[in-house]
């Protein structure tokens, strides 16, 4: 497979080859332009089009990065992820904190900075057993693939419908499960808020799970320091799920979020259809 055969290539060779799939990507296929033009476009009504068209062209040269990097990773170490993917201190001393108090917890992450890289670099930075939630694929090949590549530096990965019987072992070291949070769920089974100037709905099933079993739950921020750097952060959303009022975790992870992509909106993944669902008769806008 072409991929495998490019992760043989040192990175900074991959970064030439990203100036180039930026110009294809943004110049001659026009990749999803309409959608990314209209995402930003509807996400900051209220900004001048030179900003617009600056994100639009920022967030091109980071996918193209993105792509690199991650055909780059497929081969790394835990160390090599590690060196590129840092852990913030605080948000060090939150998971420090659970695991000597033997506590599980589920992190919620945006497609914010280098999610991949996250997910790899995981296993050597906290002392928790690292799940990752995963949606098979119906390409058997690409399935095997992202499989190997996803969990090769020690994440295990599992399905929705398994997630709840990792927090039903007894006397087990404590876990956590990462959830990409951010994706666009059935509109009838969503919570329904205000996102980046729009009706968004969000998934909820991380929210039932940890209300559930009474879990704490983290965000972390992946924010880009620099070409081919990124650092986690982080803080806690609640200490105790069951305590909070229904949505209130989904209504904070929201928030948070947000409040991460106008910090740097070039690293968030505008290609992706967010905003294809709308929002049922009926059901209200929280």
């Amino acid at each position: 497979m072409f991929l495998k055969l490019a992760g043989n290539l040192p990175l900074p060779v991959l970064y030439i080859f990203s100036i180039k799939l930026y110009f294809l990507l943004y110049y001659v296929l026009g990749y999803r332009k309409k959608v990314v033009k209209k995402n930003i476009s509807n996400s900051f009504p209220s900004q001048t089009e030179k900003f617009k068209k600056s994100i639009e062209k920022k967030y091109y040269k980071h996918l193209s990065d993105l792509i690199a990097e991650n055909i780059a990773c497929q081969h790394y170490s835990l160390t090599e992820v590690k060196s590129r993917c840092e852990i913030d201190q605080k948000l060090k001393d939150i998971v420090d904190f659970l695991y000597a108090n033997n506590k599980s917890f589920i992190a919620l992450l945006g497609h914010t900075g280098n999610w991949e890289w996250s997910g790899l670099a995981t296993p050597g930075l906290i002392k928790h057993k690292p799940y990752s939630l995963y949606r098979p694929l119906k390409n058997k090949e690409f399935d095997n693939f992202f499989l190997h590549f996803r969990s090769h530096t020690g994440t295990h990965l599992i399905t929705m419908q398994s997630a709840p019987r990792i927090f039903h072992v007894q006397n087990q070291e404590p876990v956590c499960i990462a959830f990409i949070a951010d994706q666009s769920p059935p509109p009838e089974h969503a919570v329904w808020t205000t996102f980046l100037n729009q009706e968004t709905g969000f998934f909820k099933g991380y929210e039932v799970l940890a209300r559930r079993y009474n879990l704490p739950v983290v965000y972390v921020s992946q924010k880009k320091i620099s070409k081919g750097r990124y650092r986690l952060y982080g803080e806690i959303i609640t200490e105790d799920a069951s305590k909070e009022n229904t949505n209130q975790v989904v209504l904070k992870f929201v928030k948070l979020l947000e409040k991460d992509i106008l910090n740097q909106p070039e690293c968030w993944l505008w290609s992706h259809r967010r905003w294809k669902h709308k929002r049922p008769p009926g059901v209200q806008v929280i």
